[in-house]
């Protein structure tokens, strides 16, 4: 009887050992989060906030991030952020704007652990990135669909405030017209007068130069009966009568590329480029000319899509 009381002790203390190492294993603390943080300087939602937002959902989404975006209005509070950043280790920093170029680029030497990545920009260092488009191609194409759009030869730029990316775009977007239209005619305008200054010269259609969208340009172009191609695909879908087609920069896609490198651990201190074979950059069409059933727009846009992503197209350097 005591040898089977002990065994029965026995087993009972190896069954409670157990448990409790169970216990053990569900309280171990999970591993940390990879920490994502958005720093914008605006004080409002811009083209490029709106759409690094729309990247941090998907951070979220598909990498498992702790994401968040924070505000800085000023020098010192945008260094300050920084700082801040840094010292917790968060794992991952993007800064919308130009505002944050020259802090990050100074700041970042300082914390190691974190990757700062400005979007976009072109600095560099051991965790310092740039995020650059290269508009040039996808600049080719929505010409080329303007080409296919116009009945005469004179095409409208309507320049707005931006970066130098828009400088590549409109030069790709003259020599895709030009393609079309040998005797191309452009004009360059700027603000409400501009769509009215283009209908006189008999244009047609203008490319929308510019990251943030003036409204009154916008009225004026519908009066003017000047059809946009535009850098917004939110603008298409307010206007699809007005804007015939959009160059469109999936932000979202070279956010979640660039944040897996860091995840992994590859990532670099250099410029990661997208352009329009990257599949972050392309041109959609407004849904007025898919129910239209024009397919030689649509035939005109493949075309050019892959005579540019296989190198056929060469895009010349296009100053004005």
């Amino acid at each position: 009887m005591r040898v089977r009381h002990l065994a029965a002790v026995g087993t009972a203390l190896a069954l409670l050992g157990l448990a409790c190492s169970a216990c053990r294993r569900e309280e171990a603390p999970a591993a940390p989060a990879f920490t994502v943080r958005l720093l914008t300087s605006a004080p409002g939602s811009g083209r490029w906030e709106r759409a690094a937002e729309r990247g941090l959902g998907r951070l979220a989404a598909e990498l498992g991030a702790d994401v968040a975006r924070l505000r800085a209005s000023s020098e010192s509070e945008r260094r300050g952020l920084i700082d801040e950043l840094g010292r917790a280790h968060v794992d991952l920093v993007f800064c919308v704007g130009a505002d944050f170029g020259r802090i990050v680029y100074t700041q970042a030497p300082a914390y190691p652990q974190t990757r700062f990545v400005l979007l976009p920009g072109e600095e560099r260092g051991a965790n310092l990135a740039g995020i650059q488009f290269l508009s040039q191609g996808a600049g080719y194409v929505t010409g080329v669909v303007a080409g296919r759009l116009s009945s005469t030869p004179v095409i409208g730029v309507i320049r707005g405030a931006g970066g130098s990316w828009l400088e590549d775009l409109e030069g790709g977007f003259l020599q895709g017209f030009e393609s079309v239209h040998r005797n191309a005619e452009p004009v360059v305008v700027a603000g409400p007068a501009g769509p009215g200054r283009l209908a006189e010269q008999g244009a047609q259609l203008a490319l929308l130069a510019g990251d943030e969208v003036d409204e009154q340009v916008l009225q004026a172009a519908q009066k003017a009966g000047i059809r946009l191609l535009a850098v917004d695909a939110d603008l298409m879908a307010r206007r699809p009568e007005l804007v015939m087609a959009t160059m469109d920069v999936d932000v979202p896609e070279a956010m979640v590329r660039v944040a897996r490198e860091a995840l992994d651990g590859t990532f670099a201190g250099r410029t990661y480029t997208f352009d329009l074979a990257s599949g972050v950059l392309d041109v959609t069409l407004s849904p007025s000319l898919e129910a239209s059933r024009r397919p030689e727009i649509r035939e005109a846009l493949e075309v050019a899509r892959s005579e540019v992503t296989a190198g056929i197209i060469e895009i010349e350097s296009y100053g004005m």
